[in-house]
Formats: structure tokens, sequence, C-alpha cells
């Protein structure tokens, strides 16, 4: 895996962390701050753009098997996910108000544990919303690898700018007006960054480009494209375009950089950092206002303080729930029946 993703990924974790540990405070506590880390929501679409990425990097020039794929995204997805689903689900059903409590729509358990959108609903984790997208965009990559192999690439970005226009029509399904939003789009700018900093001039390229630009068009003059795209997606492609170039050009950290140690395992530990991250900041905020520690001196602090608890806990998660069930599913015998060898790349 190219180091600078594992570094991306990390600082898209905690972006997200910072951005969720100050809004904890600054919210539920009315401390009169501002809110310096509002800048962190811009993690998700940076996780999205990776995304984009990872599945040409892995797929690009290769001959993939479509269940090899798909089984590969589920166990990185779900076990790890369905951890945390049922700790937020058993704190629900003993105390209903401590899940999603600044929420105006109602936590529903199905559509939570299926990541399908069926009806207007908040999950019972904070930030599952995001991977809605997610698997929702590992499915569309696998059938283009089944029905279109050849033009696996071009089928998923015309699929990809159509539909987010389609969100113009403003579907009476919540289904389709939720997968339809244009954030969509960010993981067709992951996709066109592959080819960009690998230096891959190629059809799909030019096809990939037109797609893009022609949704962005569209949207932007229908008052249809999300401003987060504009001002966080976009300098996201910018900052990935230019650490992943310094990365294919052998310029990036050392491995034995301090910063760079640091940098992956946070970057190995951002999946269960940010899933678990609510959880940690939720119990800090209680604990800390108990102890009448928040206050308009102290929030700075304190925000640091439950962002590290996070981070702490985010790689504790990973190196023993996470890694040891993806390792248990490999493991198993029925592992054999999806993939040919066992010991493959899960990224």
């Amino acid at each position: 895996m190219i180091k600078s993703i594992q570094y991306l990924r990390g600082l898209a974790a905690l972006a997200v962390v910072l951005h969720h540990a100050s809004g904890a405070i600054l919210v539920h506590y009315a401390v009169e701050q501002k809110d310096f880390y509002s800048w962190g929501a811009g993690g998700v679409d940076l996780f999205f753009i990776i995304s984009g990425f990872i599945m040409m990097y892995i797929t690009f020039g290769k001959e993939i098997n479509v269940k090899d794929f798909l089984y590969k995204r589920i166990i990185r997805i779900y076990p790890i996910f369905y951890v945390y689903a049922t700790i937020a689900l058993m704190i629900f059903l003993i105390s209903p108000n401590s899940i999603n409590r600044s929420a105006s729509l109602p936590t529903k358990v199905l559509p939570s544990y299926l990541l399908i959108p069926y009806t207007e609903f908040v999950n019972l984790v904070q930030v599952a919303w995001t991977l809605v997208y997610e698997v929702h965009f590992y499915f569309l990559f696998a059938l283009s690898l089944l029905f279109f192999n050849k033009y696996r690439y071009i089928f998923a970005g015309l699929f990809l700018s159509f539909f987010s226009i389609s969100s113009l029509l403003n579907y009476e399904s919540f289904y389709l007006k939720y997968i339809s939003d244009p954030i969509i789009l960010e993981f067709l700018l992951g996709m066109i960054l592959f080819f960009l900093v690998s230096k891959k001039i190629t059809k799909d390229l030019v096809c990939l480009i037109i797609f893009a630009f022609i949704a962005f068009l569209i949207l932007k003059f229908n008052n249809g494209l999300p401003e987060r795209i504009i001002y966080y997606g976009l300098p996201s492609f910018v900052l990935m375009y230019l650490l992943l170039s310094l990365d294919y050009k052998g310029l990036s950290l050392s491995k034995d950089n301090i910063v760079s140690k640091v940098l992956l395992k946070l970057g190995d530990s951002s999946y269960s950092l940010y899933l678990s991250h609510s959880f940690v900041l939720g119990a800090g905020v209680i604990v800390l206002n108990r102890m009448h520690l928040i206050n308009n001196n102290t929030v700075q602090v304190m925000i640091f303080i439950l962002s590290i608890c996070a981070v702490i806990w985010g790689w504790i998660s990973y190196k023993f729930i996470e890694k040891p069930l993806i390792n248990f599913f490999i493991q198993k015998d029925f592992y054999k029946f999806f993939l040919k060898n066992k010991k493959q790349n899960l990224t």
C-alpha cells in the first residue's frame, strides 16, 4: 500500500474526530467559543476520494474475481462495524436519548445494520451514513467488473456522473434521494486522481474527466452542487495529488521517521477510530462535565484530550478487535470458497 494513502487515511479520521470533539463540547454545553475545527468535516470527503483511488489502485490492469473483490470488501467493513452497531444498540435500548441526542430524525435499528436507507432515519453509529455510500460504491464497482469488465471504469464513472445529475429530479423515494447525493462524485474524483498521479493517460481517463466535468457543470448551474464538494472535496483532491505525486517519485517520509510511524499507525487504525470515536467522545464529555472541567478557559484543552483518548482507543480497537476479526474471517475454511489465495491484501 502507498504510504501516503495511509497518512491521508489517518489524517482524515483525525480531522473528523477533532470536528466532532469540538461539536460535542461547543454544541451540547453551549461554550461561547468559535469552532476552530469545522473544517474537520472535510475528512469525510477525503475518505471518499481515497476510496475512489483505492478501487483503481487494486484493480487497474488486473483480472479481478468479483467474489474475491466483494468478500474482501465485506470483511473489511462489516465485522467491526457490527461490533459498534451492537454496542450502540445496547445503549439505545437502555437509554434511547443517549444515542444521536442532537438528531431531529428517529434512530432506526434495521436500516442501521443493513446500511440501506429505505426510510428517513439516523444510524445507530453516528458516522455510518458515510458507509452507505461506500458500500454502494463497492457494489457499483463489482457490477462494473462483472458485466462491463473491459469498460469497467467508464461504466462506473458514467453511472456516478449520471446518478449524481439525477439528484436534480428530487426523487420521492428516500432511498434514491439518499444515494444520488452529488457527494458520490468524490469517488469519481478519486478514480481520476489515480490516472493522474500514475501518469496513465488512457481513454478511460478522458471519459472520466468528461463525465465529471459535465456533472459538475449541470449541477452547478442548477444549484445542485453541494458546497462541501467545492470547499472540502476539491482541496482534498489537490492535497492527495501533491502527496501521492511525491510518493510516486520516492520522496515521501522515511519509515524510520517518528512522524511517519505515527501517521502509519493512525492510518492503520483509521477505520476503527472513525467508527468508535463518537462513543469515546460521548462518554468523555459526560465525565468532564460532571467534573466541572468544561468552560471557556479549558475548551481547547478538553478538545485535545478527548481527541487523544479517541485516537488511543481507536488503535486498541484496531489491534485487538478489528484486525483479529479480519484474520478470523480470512482463516476460516469457508474463505477458500471465495478466494483462491488465503493471504491477500485487504486494502
